[in-house]
């Protein structure tokens, strides 16, 4: 992530957004960023069950899928 000012290309570590955000925008953070590198993965897909936010690793050849 970087400064979002327009003119500004600075990277914000992690560590520097845990000052600036309450915890439950820090959350919403770390789930959008999860979310974001898990859709980049080709192994990585989302479980089918509506509402559920699990994601599983999907290996060519298997057919069954336990979802916690």
């Amino acid at each position: 992530m970087h400064c979002p000012d327009v003119t500004c290309k600075v990277p914000v570590a992690v560590d520097e957004l845990s000052m600036l955000l309450d915890q439950q925008m820090l959350d919403k953070f770390y789930e959008r960023t999860f979310n974001l590198a898990a859709e980049l993965q080709n192994d990585i897909s989302w479980c089918p069950t509506p509402n559920c936010k699990y994601a599983f690793v999907f290996e060519i050849g298997e057919t069954e899928l336990l979802c916690p």
